[in-house]
């Protein structure tokens, strides 16, 4: 008579479960056991699609047996069972990559969507990037301390950084710290929500306990949210930071809190932080700075596909990894977005929807499907659409210009633009200069106090621009600078109050943009004039459109100072001045 078949809790308790025998591995269909680490390997492999697949989950099913039993040997004399760092040293030592993709696919399970109750595996290219943000030295340390990782809306990267927090905070041995941090804290709670619901649905259930916080009695450690008042987090000591849509940290309280987490990582071996994100609408941002820096590193690398971009500063521990069409590509070019979106489940009919959206937009299209850096819709010119206006067009000795002066003296910024028409038609070329008492604005001439002197822009215009040019007129409001056009006119140049809370800057700052984009206006590159003019939005009024600033930290004077100038440039025309007018409303 033959002998019945031992169940699958009998070949584990005995030890003698072999992934080569198929009637073992047939038994893996059967109910999940109650070892939570052996039952997500059971649904690992009835979620298998190949037989390669199904092998592979057999094999760390044998391993997982074979390893519980040799542990249970050496722990028996002290009467405890093994933690879950020893269940996950099973599958590589902790910390390292392999230890982290064998935790996402052995310990956490979809909660909710079509793949409901089914192992979290990881896509290739978020294995491929913690690989290498997992890198460690010869001497087993961390490399990378800081990485940023970009990749359009819709591809995983939050499900991906709940994970890495649950990772850390089950796996470490130091008492865990582990902190989500966003824009606002409602959205550091999505990353939160993530994790509870990883925690609350899978084998995890038995190692965490979800509550406003979530903490691992184990290890000790704690998971929770924190707020973007920077002032309020410098005490904190991270073992991990994960940092949603790092773009959106605008204000000074939000920089400060990546600055409070930054620096507080000193305090503990191997900790770091990775801030996952989309693109921005302004590179003169916290992530703008990153990101521009990165492209400094000595590895910088673009896939074949110019649609990753990785750079790597090894020595100091940076990595950014960033998925995007190039702005300088295709932005239609649907194969682009594709490469762009590396996640298997990103449907490319979706994307074509929505970039047909008439309520999304083209930049917000481009900015969170494309991951390509954008403008602001609120901003005034289209995205690039100043930066190809550059050429190497300059203003002859002689020639006829028409000068704008924006004033701002406490705390801010002065500008003088001046513009010149060629008579042969070509582009109105524009110029500036800045001056400035804040010494977080862009400007070419840094003044030192809290104040701008306007005796040098006097200077500059008498010393500078007149000796080189024949002003034709200098445009200017008088709010601050009345006095000086009373000296400038004493030194027989013609001036122009140009009132900026009527009309004329309204039909100014329209015609302005007219000329933009029809290409009829040109300029060196300067990027001081370049950042002003990125910085100005145009917001509706009563009549018109009305200049203001895209955000109150950024400063727009050279653009104002812009608009008057080639208002004047374009409207007279080589017209012969009129030295009688004083006043004039364009």
């Amino acid at each position: 008579m033959a002998r019945p078949q031992k169940s699958l809790k009998e070949l584990v308790e005995a030890g003698s479960f072999r992934a080569r025998r198929p009637s073992h591995q047939e038994r893996l269909a059967g109910p999940d056991l109650s070892w939570p680490l052996l039952a997500a390997i059971q649904r690992r492999w009835r979620a298998a699609t190949s037989e390669h697949e199904r092998r592979q989950a057999a094999l760390a099913f044998e391993h997982a047996v074979k390893h519980a039993h040799a542990q249970a040997k050496t722990e028996q004399a002290a009467g405890h069972a093994p933690t879950l760092a020893q269940e996950l040293a099973a599958f590589g030592p902790v910390g390292s990559a392999k230890s982290v993709i064998a935790f996402f696919e052995r310990q956490l399970v979809h909660p909710k969507g079509p793949s409901i109750g089914q192992p979290f595996l990881l896509e290739p290219w978020q294995k491929r990037f913690i690989r290498e943000f997992y890198k460690r030295d010869k001497k087993g340390r961390r490399v990378y301390r800081l990485g940023v990782l970009g990749i359009p809306r819709g591809n995983g990267k939050t499900a991906l950084a709940a994970g890495l927090g649950l990772y850390e905070l089950l796996s470490r041995a130091d008492k865990p710290e582990v902190y989500f941090a966003a824009g606002s804290k409602d959205q550091a709670r999505v990353m939160l929500s993530f994790a509870r619901s990883f925690a609350e649905a899978g084998p995890l259930a038995d190692w965490v306990t979800a509550k406003t916080t979530l903490s691992c009695p184990a290890t000790g450690g704690t998971l929770r949210v924190i707020s973007s008042e920077g002032a309020l987090q410098h005490g904190l000591a991270p073992s991990a930071a994960l940092v949603d849509e790092l773009h959106a940290f605008t204000t000074n309280p939000q920089e400060e809190t990546y600055h409070a987490l930054t620096t507080a990582l000193i305090k503990r071996p191997d900790s770091y932080l990775l801030a996952i994100t989309t693109a921005g609408f302004d590179k003169r941002t916290l992530l703008g700075r990153i990101y521009d820096q990165a492209l400094e590193f000595r590895q910088v690398d673009r896939e074949h596909n110019d649609c990753l971009l990785t750079a790597k500063d090894e020595e100091n521990g940076t990595l950014l990894w960033w998925y995007g069409v190039p702005a300088d590509a295709n932005l239609d070019d649907e194969r682009l977005w594709r490469k762009a979106n590396p996640a298997s489940f990103v449907d490319l009919r979706d994307l074509r929807r929505h970039r047909h959206d008439p309520g999304l937009g083209e930049p917000n299209f481009w900015r969170l499907h494309t991951n390509t850096w954008t403008v602001s819709r609120d901003a005034w010119l289209p995205a690039g659409a100043w930066a190809a206006l550059r050429s190497d067009s300059e203003i002859p000795d002689g020639a006829q210009v028409y000068i704008g002066v924006d004033v701002g003296l406490y705390h801010d910024t002065t500008a003088v633009s001046w513009a010149y028409k060629p008579k042969d038609g070509g582009p109105i070329i524009v110029c500036a200069r800045v001056w400035s008492a804040n010494p977080n604005a862009e400007a070419h001439v840094r003044v030192p106090g809290n104040k701008v002197q306007l005796q040098q822009v006097e200077q500059f215009i008498l010393e500078t621009l007149a000796t080189r040019y024949d002003i034709r007129e200098i445009a200017f409001d008088p709010h601050f600078f009345d006095r000086s056009a009373e000296l400038l006119e004493a030194k027989g140049l013609i001036l122009v109050e140009f009132l900026q809370t009527t009309g004329p800057l309204t039909d100014a700052a329209q015609r302005f943009y007219q000329l933009a984009v029809e290409e009829r206006l040109t300029h060196n590159g300067d990027p001081v004039l370049a950042a002003h003019i990125d910085a100005t939005a145009a917001r509706p009024a009563e009549r018109g459109w009305r200049l203001t600033k895209l955000h109150n930290s950024r400063v727009i004077d050279a653009a104002i100072a812009a608009v008057m100038a080639v208002a004047r440039a374009d409207i007279n025309d080589h017209k012969p001045a009129n030295p009688q007018i004083r006043f004039m409303e364009w």
